[in-house]
């Protein structure tokens, strides 16, 4: 399943690259309640091309095939390195990262 991730900010997205690492927060609704994690992502697979949809062309996206993908539940904890991941395994997913 691929996972849409938004930067934390600009910086962050323009040194995405692959191998490396990115930090952002992934948003969706759940129930009627908006949550928002706070992900870091590390080890991002090989960078693919994509296009997002085009009413959205003020928005830049890269793609990765994978990435270990850890979250927490707050910004602070998420600078802190104190993640939720269950046994602190990380997740891997493929992500589109966006700003």
């Amino acid at each position: 399943m691929t996972i849409l991730i938004k930067a934390l900010d600009e910086q962050e997205f323009s040194e995405a690259a692959t191998g490396g690492y990115v930090y952002g927060k992934f948003s969706r609704y759940i129930g009627t309640s908006y949550r928002t994690v706070y992900v870091y992502i590390e080890n991002l697979g090989e960078e693919k091309i994509y296009t997002g949809r085009e009413k959205n062309d003020n928005t830049q996206y890269k793609f990765f095939v994978s990435g270990e993908v850890y979250y927490a539940l707050t910004e602070e904890k998420l600078n802190s390195g104190i993640f939720a991941n269950e046994n602190n395994r990380p997740y891997v997913d493929s992500v589109i990262l966006f700003w």
